[in-house]
């Protein structure tokens, strides 16, 4: 039980690369402890095609209020932030950052019904706001794109030291972004 305790606690004093499953657990619960900075929905495994990370979401834009004025909730149901641990990974710092294995990522959650058109609109949806949020953090990159239900717009790289700072970045570009939408192109939310 010490053990596991241990290894929980990890993240306080070890390197994000050295966290493994149980550091992880203890940075995800200790966020989820800061809801005025994290407002942490859920967090857990995400089982994927490359092999799968451990995931937490955050920073939920309501998609009844928010997305409807920013004019896109006909084709995308969930934007948000996802922290993205690779527990799998073993590396350097320089070699994670690479492969992206510690990622904080804007993600949205396109609508199913637009599967027979391969989600076009969301597509289109998620380029552009990459395009904006980028104008904004100069380091915000984007993954090779697969067109799904889930997709990342684009995400930041984060450690052990820098991670507050980048979520801090992150919200405020995208809260900034969509409030730009929402003035540019959107339609008034009391419709």
């Amino acid at each position: 039980m010490e053990q596991i305790e241990a290894r929980t606690e990890g993240f306080k004093q070890l390197p994000i690369n050295a966290w493994g499953y149980d550091g992880t657990r203890g940075f995800f619960a200790s966020l989820q402890n800061r809801p005025s900075e994290y407002d942490v929905e859920g967090w857990g495994y995400v089982n994927n095609a490359s092999g799968g990370f451990m995931g937490m979401w955050l920073h939920i834009f309501d998609a009844e209020t928010v997305l409807k004025a920013m004019g896109i909730n006909e084709h995308i149901e969930d934007l948000y932030l996802q922290f993205e641990n690779d527990v799998n990974f073993s590396g350097t710092m320089d070699e994670a950052e690479q492969a992206g294995a510690y990622i904080l990522a804007v993600k949205l959650r396109a609508n199913i019904d637009d599967k027979k058109d391969n989600f076009r609109d969301a597509v289109e949806i998620r380029r552009e706001l990459y395009e904006d949020i980028k104008k904004k953090l100069p380091d915000f990159a984007k993954k090779t794109f697969r067109p799904g239900v889930y997709m990342t717009v684009g995400y930041l790289a984060y450690d052990e030291k820098n991670y507050d700072k980048k979520a801090a970045d992150i919200k405020k570009a995208l809260n900034t972004v969509v409030t730009e939408w929402i003035r540019r192109r959107g339609v008034s939310s009391d419709t």
